[in-house]
């Protein structure tokens, strides 16, 4: 212990892969190995356990060859449950690099191709969610060409009260395709066929490459980070309760949430890697804070540490009553946070009984996360103060010279540096680049911050004439304005940065002055972008602004030119539009002005740029907003939110522009899956039944030339019927001659059979009812989805137009739906009123065999003088044993 704490002090303790930090942390006592490590709703693992699962997915890994000894690099696309986290350590144990890749990303193939050739990624794990059928067929015939030697699936289970049906039918559709593409290998079989297998350990530890929000070149920017980095952030934030107060309320035994996925730094290091090195138990959820009991998990799981972006913001706006009373410590990271919300969702918290209040997280992929922390006690836009090991220089432009905080209240540039961050290379390429300040490292955050007295930092913009665009590359100001000044109709224009806050960055916003003001003035500035951008090419594409204001005067200096500092300060006003670009095959064809929000939140939806539109600070806002929808209306109401919806018709390989073959070819997914997973084992379970039956009850049945009495099956249905017992039934204990055991079938067997007869009858109607209910279910989900079809299908050229719509052509479809149903339910109602009187039959022929044999004993009991029984009694006797058979009736059509 005492060499623990001394490596513990001196930082020695994070020189080590990621594994072995996390194991050595948490291997200090029989306590902490004990601990749950893991809960997803159904599952839980202790520290000791899942280190062991670790070494089973680094002996599979091994067996495969995917370590650092042979420069694998391994890309894992994942959801947040326990099998992505074994991957992540267990390639992190055989010495493997490896890039976590955001699951949008695979929806455009030019970019995840780009992603594996410029990271030279050598092998691929996708979990099942997400390996999409025409996706991973396009994988595998590309294999060779892309450098991939693997393809694994990974298995997404979603089980337990969080699981998320429209998710886990998808995942189980992917599987059942994937199990059948030759050149995809299933996890089961590696852990199964390397089990036990020697794994590879690697002395040295390979980088883990996340990726940031933004973009370059049209794809998220990789950030390499060290195993060095990733735990030296670890015990920074162990070392910020001594300068933050708030730290202090960190209970001895955190749990908390993964709150969404781990391709970004904030999510993987300081959510995950932190809370996992500090023996938390971390609550993995299917689809993480997407969930729509997200809230509950919270609530239930007595989570008291969280790690989060924008939840809150929906929590204050839903309000659900949810007891926070054992929440203690939150910070929230990846998005702004205004004075007024903070003390809205301060507000929020207290009345859920929790002491906690928001603490602000300013941070950087490239540094590990966070970065700065703003205390709870301050009530500004202030980033806050550095975290322990981390330091910064301030760049005053003007001067070209650098500051240290310590030298006092300025404004400037801000830089960072710390054993946290990233060089910005992988295998020799750079992806970016770090300045040299006094002979150290330094990355520029191109945020323009001011330092007041006390060392506490505030962003108040971004660097002069920075800009972000659709393609991470800065704008040219002179050559918008010039030409755009130049086309008919405009009098005078200028193109300013305005600050976004919650991008974080600046937007180009165009300010212009008509000629001729009225009416019109919108409709000819559109025609003068569109010359430009589009007939003319003058410009790039890339360089169109994201809003315009048209105001009345343009401001001028001195010389008569349109005056850029004002225009920057945002005094300016006018009538604010969104510029959209319209795009087909990524070629600019259009350009549309929409009006824009006003006040703080005009910068809206600006300057994001079309390959982010889906990313989570847009697709988590239309989530959480749904999710009392979700609630009350069932999952189907995910189908409504736009994002989901169309990650919904990816997993199922849905084409929306042909919806009678997309559900043609669906069909024999649905078919087997629901055979592989539900009727074969359930033949499986009744081939069992019946043979251990026969071991059973063959002391006691009667023969016919030596076999068993005819008992057809239990009619299979959709979904599997229960199988209750039978009832007080026991087998008589006394083994006798076959004569005593035919007498004592009447107050055994006979009356089992009766039993078993009810069973049945009750197995069928509840098969019934459960599939009753299940139909119900499949035509709220294509009534759901039928809101979202478009209003005509799209004509294709030399064709005529369909005389249909997609939505009457879903109703055509829930038509014939609906007939197969019916007769499908009166084939089975045939089939069970036949099986039930073939049962009862069986049962009579069994009951006049009893009464013969009793009949024939008690008469060699009693002698010749005794009367047997009549006819008519025997039957009088028997039809006091034979119960009613309640069978549905069949439809009479």
């Amino acid at each position: 212990m005492k060499k623990f704490k001394q490596r513990l002090q001196s930082g020695e303790i994070a020189d080590q892969p990621c594994w072995s930090f996390i194991k050595e942390m948490n291997s200090v006592s029989e306590e902490r190995l004990e601990r749950v490590a893991l809960t997803d709703g159904y599952r839980q693992y202790t520290y000791r356990q899942m280190f062991r699962v670790w070494e089973r997915y680094a002996e599979a890994f091994s067996g495969l060859g995917l370590t650092g000894e042979n420069h694998s690099r391994v890309g894992i696309v994942s959801v947040t449950l326990s099998e992505t986290i074994f991957a992540l350590y267990g390639l992190n144990m055989t010495g493997a690099s490896i890039s976590l890749i955001y699951h949008l990303d695979l929806y455009n193939e030019k970019q995840i191709y780009s992603m594996i050739e410029r990271e030279k990624i050598t092998d691929l794990v996708i979990s099942e969610l997400f390996a999409f059928p025409n996706l991973m067929k396009r994988l595998i015939e590309d294999k060779e060409m892309l450098g991939i030697e693997n393809i694994i699936v990974l298995p997404s289970p979603m089980g337990g009260d969080y699981a998320i049906p429209a998710f886990e039918l998808a995942r189980k559709l992917n599987k059942e395709a994937c199990s059948e593409l030759s050149g995809c290998i299933l996890m089961e079989d590696l852990l199964e066929k390397y089990e036990a297998y020697p794994i590879s350990i690697s002395k040295e530890a390979s980088p883990i490459v996340l990726h940031t929000t933004g973009t370059v070149s049209g794809m998220h920017k990789p950030v390499p980070l060290s195993n060095k980095a990733m735990n030296s952030f670890v015990l920074s934030f162990m070392k910020a309760e001594e300068t933050f107060e708030d730290f202090k309320h960190i209970p001895d035994h955190p749990v908390t949430c993964v709150p969404f996925y781990l391709s970004w730094a904030y999510f993987m290091v300081d959510s995950l890697h932190t809370s996992l090195s500090m023996g938390a138990e971390v609550i993995c959820l299917p689809m993480a804070s997407m969930n729509p009991r997200y809230s509950e998990a919270i609530e239930t799981h007595k989570v008291n540490v969280i790690f989060t972006g924008m939840v809150f913001d929906t929590w204050n706006k839903t309000r659900p009553h949810i007891d926070l009373s054992e929440l203690k410590f939150v910070i929230i990271g990846g998005t702004y946070i205004s004075p007024e919300y903070k003390k809205e969702f301060n507000d929020y918290l207290k009345s859920c009984g929790s002491t906690a209040r928001f603490i602000n997280g300013y941070g950087l992929s490239e540094l590990c996360g966070a970065c700065a922390i703003c205390p709870s006690s301050r009530n500004d836009d202030a980033i806050g103060y550095l975290l322990p090991g981390v330091k910064a220089k301030i760049l005053v432009e003007e001067e070209k010279r650098y500051y240290d905080i310590s030298d006092g209240p300025r404004t400037g540039v801000l830089l960072l540096s710390g054993p946290t961050m990233s060089d910005g290379k992988l295998d020799g390429t750079e992806f970016f680049e770090l300045e040299d300040v006094d002979g150290e490292k330094y990355f520029n955050t191109h945020d323009l911050v001011r330092v007041d007295k006390d060392g506490c930092l505030t962003c108040i913009g971004r660097s002069n004439n920075y800009f972000v665009n659709n393609a991470g590359v800065r704008f040219d100001a002179g050559l918008v304005e010039t030409a755009v000044t130049s086309q008919p109709g405009i009098k005078a224009c200028g193109l300013a940065p305005e600050f976004h806050k919650v991008l974080h960055d600046n937007v180009p916003i165009l300010y212009v002055e008509m000629s001729d003001q009225g009416s019109n003035e919108l409709s000819v500035l559109r025609d003068a972008l569109i010359q430009v951008f589009i007939k003319d090419e003058l410009i790039s594409d890339t360089n169109l602004p994201s809003q315009c204001v048209l105001v009345e005067h343009m401001p001028l200096n001195s010389n008569g030119k349109v005056d850029g500092k004002k225009l920057k300060t945002g005094a300016v006003k006018g009538d604010r539009y969104s510029i959209k670009p319209v795009l087909i095959k990524d070629k600019l064809i259009d350009i549309l002005l929409v009006p824009a929000p006003e006040g703080e939140s005009a910068t809206v939806d600006a300057g994001v740029p079309q390959e982010l539109e889906d990313d989570p600070y847009n697709l988590l806002s239309a989530a959480f907003a749904a999710i009392p929808e979700v609630k009350e209306k069932g999952i189907s109401a995910v189908l409504k939110i736009p994002g989901l919806r169309e990650l919904v018709l990816k997993l199922t390989d849905f084409d929306i522009d042909n919806i009678p073959l997309s559900l043609w070819n669906l069909s024999p997914k649905l078919v087997a899956m629901v055979y592989n997973s539900d009727l074969r084992p359930l033949m499986k379970e009744l081939k069992n039944l019946a043979s251990n039956g026969r071991d059973q009850i063959q002391g006691f049945m009667p023969r016919f030339n030596g076999n068993m009495p005819f008992m057809p099956p239990i009619p299979p249905m959709m979904p599997p019927m229960p199988f209750p017992g039978f009832g007080s039934w026991q087998k008589p204990e006394v083994k006798k001659s076959d004569s005593d055991r035919a007498g004592e079938l009447d107050p055994n067997m006979l009356t089992f059979w009766d039993q078993l007869i009810e069973l049945q009858k009750s197995s069928i109607e509840s098969s019934r009812d459960q599939w009753e209910d299940f139909t119900d279910q499949v035509k709220e989900m294509e009534d759901t989805f039928s809101e979202s079809l478009p209003e005509e299908f799209p004509v294709l050229p030399g064709f005529p137009p369909l005389p249909f719509t997609p939505k009457e052509m879903m109703d055509y479809w829930q038509e014939f739906e609906e007939m197969s149903k019916e007769h499908f339910m009166d084939q089975a109602d045939s089939f069970a009123v036949y099986y039930i009187k073939s049962q009862e039959q069986a049962r009579d022929m069994m009951g006049n065999i009893s009464d013969k044999v009793s009949d024939g004993k008690k008469g060699r009991v009693k002698g010749e003088g005794s009367k047997p029984k009549t006819k008519a009694a025997s039957s009088k006797k028997k039809g006091t044993r034979i119960k009613t058979a309640k069978v549905r009736p069949v439809n009479k059509e």
